[in-house]
């Protein structure tokens, strides 16, 4: 049973916004769903992170003796400032997958 359908037969109005932030779409797309009683496909595994195209280096890296996460994320904000890399936290969840 879907989030938005399991709401609909408790009779209750969703938060859109947190249905929302949970699977990376806007809350007027969620409220949308939900006024023409349709279901939400989570998309978010769909996108690529931005720390695959790294990948390699990340391994490298990592392999080296006494090296942090920290030390590798910072190591490739400075080595590749165009990639608008994600912040710290996004990057331990990579690692952690």
């Amino acid at each position: 049973m879907g989030e938005l359908n399991m709401y609909r037969q408790l009779g209750i109005k969703p938060n859109f916004t947190e249905i929302g932030r949970r699977y990376g779409l806007h809350r007027q797309t969620v409220a949308k769903y939900w006024r023409q009683g349709e279901e939400i496909e989570d998309r978010r595994g769909d996108r690529a992170s931005a720390f695959d195209e790294f990948r390699d280096v990340i391994e490298r890296k990592a392999a080296l003796p006494g090296i942090t996460k920290k030390a590798v994320h910072e190591f490739l904000l400075d080595r590749h400032p165009e990639a608008g890399l994600p912040k710290y936290g996004a990057f331990t969840k990579y690692c952690r997958e």
